[in-house]
């Protein structure tokens, strides 16, 4: 496992690069990279798929999404684009990029896959149910997510450190300005973070990928464990991108009680989350944004039978809650220990995440001039 922190030394020579992705988070950890690579003067190539088909960037050309994925269709479509490296974010379900990158590598196009979370390291290389996909490096966030990869089965030899991209922008500005944020008032402000868990992993063991909880069954344990204390919190909860908002007001609404508190619009900018005085969700990119930043953490999840969501609980300053039992004893007590505007100690992490962009980028330009170079 190697960690990226220099460009590599390469040649100029104008990259043809070749870029898709499914989900939201993956979409975001891919955006910075290409825009970087199309103001290196790269020829940037966009698989118009999923979120990332939401994006309006000039510097792009934006190609349709195969019609199947077949090999002729494949080979169709990769003839048109020739490319000289993919790199593509998989999904959980999604398995457009993956179809694609697995054709690529046949074909002799170097891959690059980044990991944009800390989960599924093996099983996103198989969504489309056929033996794991290696690419040519793996890249990951941190030591943690190294190591658990390889315990996972990703080949140690294609793992590189790299940071994730699409929090680059946040920590620099993090990095940057320390200042402290006012709160609303003399009572904690408090940030939830959403998910569409039920959506995505189902609501029981019927589901392969239950968690064994739901977000309205952690919203109302939240809710419940802050009736006695509703005088000492303010509780602001954030939808995911692609939650149903409408069923997080009601969820919110049903088990608040008296607790003070609002729904954020899924717009909000949220980037200054010292703004807030302590974060709770349950694995999300953005929860592990706070960690990274220094702000008091709290991942709950009742029930939680998914050892790989245990991973941000292994992070020092996170407290993991994963049983109903006691569960609200203990949230009382974390959010008693929260202090009101405290000053935010930035991790020495969020160094990797700042340089994440450059990291990635130069991972890809260097696959692609050893492309370049065997066709010499």
């Amino acid at each position: 496992m190697i960690f990226v922190t220099q460009p590599f030394n390469t040649v100029f020579m104008t990259k043809k690069i070749l870029f898709a992705a499914g989900d939201i988070g993956g979409a975001r950890a891919l955006i910075p990279v290409i825009r970087a690579a199309g103001l290196q003067g790269h020829k940037t190539s966009v698989l118009r798929h999923g979120h990332i088909a939401q994006e309006k960037d000039a510097k792009c050309e934006w190609l349709s999404c195969p019609v199947d994925f077949e090999n002729a269709t494949l080979d169709t479509f990769l003839d048109a684009t020739d490319p000289d490296v993919m790199a593509f974010t998989s999904s959980v379900k999604d398995i457009a990029a993956l179809s694609i990158a697995r054709r690529a590598q046949i074909r002799g196009v170097k891959v690059l896959h980044v990991l944009d979370s800390w989960t599924a390291y093996l099983s996103r290389m198989t969504t489309d149910g056929k033996p794991a996909f290696s690419p040519d490096i793996y890249a990951v966030m941190d030591t943690l997510a190294a190591e658990s990869a390889n315990t996972e089965g990703i080949s140690k030899a294609t793992i590189r450190i790299t940071g994730q991209p699409s929090l680059s922008n946040n920590i620099k500005s993090h990095l940057a300005t320390r200042k402290k944020y006012p709160s609303r008032s003399k009572i904690k402000n408090v940030l939830f973070i959403s998910e569409p868990v039920k959506r995505d992993q189902g609501a029981s063991d019927e589901s392969s990928s239950y968690r064994g909880y739901t977000e309205v069954e952690v919203l109302q344990l939240l809710c419940n464990a802050l009736q006695p204390i509703t005088d000492q919190v303010f509780l602001s909860l954030l939808p995911h991108p692609r939650e149903d908002e409408s069923k997080l007001i009601e969820s919110w609404q049903s088990s608040r009680g008296v607790l003070q508190g609002n729904v954020l619009p899924k717009s909000s900018n949220v980037a200054p989350l010292r703004a807030f005085d302590g974060i709770i969700g349950m694995a999300s990119i953005l929860l592990y944004e706070g960690w990274i930043i220094g702000r008091p953490t709290l991942s709950l999840q009742p029930g939680l039978i998914k050892n790989s969501l245990r991973q941000i609980g292994a992070r020092p300053g996170v407290l993991l809650v994963d049983s109903n039992e006691g569960a609200e004893v203990i949230i009382q007590d974390w959010i008693g220990k929260l202090e009101i505007e405290s000053p935010t100690e930035i991790r020495a992490e969020a160094k990797e995440h700042a340089e994440a962009t450059e990291n990635v980028l130069s991972l890809i330009l260097d696959l692609a001039a050893q492309r370049q170079n065997e066709g010499l």
